[in-house]
C-alpha cells in the first residue's frame, strides 16, 4: 500500500474513487487535505488499480467488510458488490492489549 494512502487511511479518512476523483470523508485536517491535493493522481491510480485484500462494502443495508485473497482491484470487488461503494481498508492488524 502506497504510504500516503496509508498515511491517510491511519488518520481515520476514507477514500473512494467518485467519477474520476476522490471522495474523502473522516476526520479531514488540512494535513490530509494538502496529502491528497498533492498526490491525487498517485492516490487515484492507488484506489483504482491496485489490488486490495480488505475493501470496504457500503450499500442500503449498512456498511461491511469484505476480504479477497486473491487480492482484489477496485474492478474486481466491484463485480462481486454491483449495488455498493467500496474503499480499500488498512492491511494491518491492530495491537490488541489485554
Amino acid at each position: 500500500m502506497n504510504v500516503i494512502l496509508h498515511e491517510i487511511l491511519s488518520s481515520g479518512v476514507i477514500l473512494e474513487s467518485a467519477r474520476g476523483g476522490i471522495r474523502a470523508t473522516g476526520p479531514l485536517t488540512d494535513r490530509v487535505r494538502g496529502l491528497i491535493r498533492a498526490h491525487k493522481p498517485a492516490l487515484l491510480e492507488e484506489l483504482t488499480q491496485t489490488p486490495h485484500y480488505r475493501w470496504r462494502v457500503s450499500r442500503s443495508d449498512g456498511v461491511h467488510e469484505a476480504c479477497f485473497l486473491p487480492e482484489a482491484t477496485l474492478t474486481d470487488a466491484a463485480a462481486a458488490f454491483p449495488d455498493a461503494t467500496l474503499a480499500p481498508l488498512l492491511e494491518t492488524v491492530a495491537e490488541v492489549r489485554l
